[in-house]
């Protein structure tokens, strides 16, 4: 009897730790999406939309020539949400990053975040 309320203690505790880690996964990036193809996106990471507004119509080479600290990364992403230029995204990667520049990658999951 003594082992089975061991058993369960563990088990419940166990539980908990897997659904709290399930639910509190933070996302790896977040950030502007400057630009869609197909089911690849070009997102600029942790700016605010001020820097958003000043950069949008700017080419990768343009932004690696003229702006500092500006990380673009070019995600890959089969998920069926759609998309669009401007779009303030959460993202989860799977996978690393490639650092290249514009570094690279997968993305498992996106949010939209609305009025953040």
């Amino acid at each position: 009897m003594e082992q089975k309320i061991i058993f369960y203690t563990f088990l419940t505790l166990f539980l908990f730790i897997l659904v709290i880690s399930i639910v509190n996964t933070k996302p790896d990036i977040q950030g502007y999406i400057m630009e869609v193809q197909g089911n690849r996106i070009l997102l600029a990471e942790g700016i605010p939309f001020k820097k958003y507004e000043e950069i949008k119509g700017k080419t990768v080479e343009d932004i690696d020539k003229n702006e500092e600290n500006i990380s673009l990364i070019y995600l890959i992403y089969s998920g069926k949400q759609k998309l669009e230029k401007g779009d303030n995204i959460k993202v989860w990667t799977k996978g690393g990053i490639d650092q290249s520049y514009p570094a690279q990658g997968y993305a498992k999951k996106i949010k939209v975040i609305i009025n953040e």
